[in-house]
């Protein structure tokens, strides 16, 4: 199905304001990346909460006998805990992976051998603080998956971004050797253009796709 022009203004605005603030913030590459990661995992968690909320309450108010409630309550409960853990543990893989490969500062909380020792509700506090507006434009393009559409697909969807953080982080290992051929400036330019490119497009795997 075409997406409608309203929705294509907010999808823009989303990347307008993530772009905007990361220019304004002077951030390079890696911070960006550590800014999508905090997004992927906040945004991730609100789909799973309102999805869960809502496949209970449908359960709770469909029409048919008790025995059939119950079990479709207990099924939208487990189906959501095992989300949420394993949608959790495959950003704390990353995470770990991004501390060896995109590190920032303070290495304490974001060097190789500080994530994996750090509280990790620190490091979400210091994300949230870092990256508040790639947060907030995130947020804008996801908020479909929020309030709306197939919860079971929504939660089938957060994984997409899952995919496109490990896509950064072989892309910054692989293209990290052309600092020998180009400047410092121009690489970081590089990176930053296509972690935009792909956090945002192609449209076929951004999450607020309609089925």
């Amino acid at each position: 199905m075409t997406t409608d022009w309203h929705t294509r203004i907010f999808d823009y605005l989303a990347l307008a304001v993530t772009a905007y603030i990361a220019l304004a913030y002077n951030w390079n590459a890696n911070e960006l990346c550590w800014g999508f990661w905090i997004s992927s995992l906040l945004t991730g968690w609100i789909v799973i909460v309102s999805s869960g909320l809502r496949m209970l309450l449908t359960n709770i108010t469909k029409k048919s006998s008790s025995k059939i409630k119950i079990l479709g309550c207990t099924g939208s409960v487990l189906l959501t805990i095992f989300v949420a853990f394993h949608f959790s543990m495959f950003h704390m893989i990353h995470g770990l992976l991004m501390s060896v490969f995109i590190r920032i500062q303070p290495e304490e909380l974001f060097g190789p051998n500080g994530l994996i020792n750090s509280d990790l509700r620190l490091v979400v506090l210091q994300l949230i603080y870092a990256y508040w507006g790639i947060i907030l434009g995130v947020l804008i393009s996801r908020r479909e998956n929020i309030f709306s559409g197939d919860p079971k697909k929504n939660l089938e969807k957060i994984y997409i971004t899952v995919v496109k953080i490990h896509v950064f982080i072989l892309a910054t290992a692989f293209l990290t050797p052309l600092l020998v051929f180009i400047d410092a400036a121009i690489y970081e330019k590089i990176i930053l253009l296509l972690i935009l490119a792909l956090f945002f497009w192609p449209k076929k795997w951004a999450i607020q796709s309609h089925s």
